[in-house]
């Protein structure tokens, strides 16, 4: 008999001392599941647009400063979380999102996976048939949000995938914003 769940990953740097051991990773089995999620509806879009585009921008450079200072943004979550400075967690899951590319500070929206999750919801019965992704997208969101100062948009040091240019795009015009990456919040 084998007792087994499913546990986030930041768990994986104290399993084995509580003779837990990882059997697989989620984005190895459903790479394409978009685990977390930014939406908003079309009507606060077109009331509350230049809103939208800020935040947007906001969130953007709050996630490339929390990349560009590793150990200013562990203690932070150390602190919010309230463990101790030698709990290995924020470190990991730090350095596991920025290894795996699960923090996009560009706020890119992989398409691919938005089809597939399309797909799921429609196999699963929680929609009930597939709908046009080129309706559910505002991509003036996106392109807007750096507005003129995209000469001084901070750079995320170390290379790999958050450097660079944005090549995001914002899901939504009809019903929802999606986002990828592991932090988000409602827009509206």
């Amino acid at each position: 008999m084998v007792d087994a769940t499913v546990v986030s990953s930041e768990y994986v740097p104290i399993a084995a001392k509580n003779s837990i051991h990882q059997l697989v990773s989620a984005r190895e089995i459903v790479p394409d599941y978009m685990r977390l999620c930014m939406f908003s509806s079309g009507r606060t879009l077109a009331a509350r647009h230049e809103d939208a585009v800020r935040f947007l921008a906001a969130e953007m450079s709050a996630l490339r400063y929390a990349l560009a200072h590793r150990d200013e943004a562990i203690r932070l979550t150390q602190e919010l979380i309230g463990v101790k400075p030698d709990d290995p967690r924020p470190g990991y899951i730090f350095d596991d999102a920025v290894r795996t590319g699960g923090v996009d500070p560009d706020i890119s929206i992989p398409m691919d996976k938005v089809a597939w999750m399309r797909e799921l919801l429609v196999k699963d019965g929680r929609l009930t048939k597939p709908f046009d992704l080129a309706t559910m997208m505002a991509p003036e969101i996106g392109r807007k949000r750096w507005g003129g100062w995209e000469s001084r948009r901070p750079r995320v040091p170390g290379g790999g995938p958050h450097t660079g240019t944005p090549q995001g795009r914002i899901c939504c015009k009809q019903q929802r914003i999606y986002k990828a990456g592991p932090w988000s919040a409602p827009l509206a």
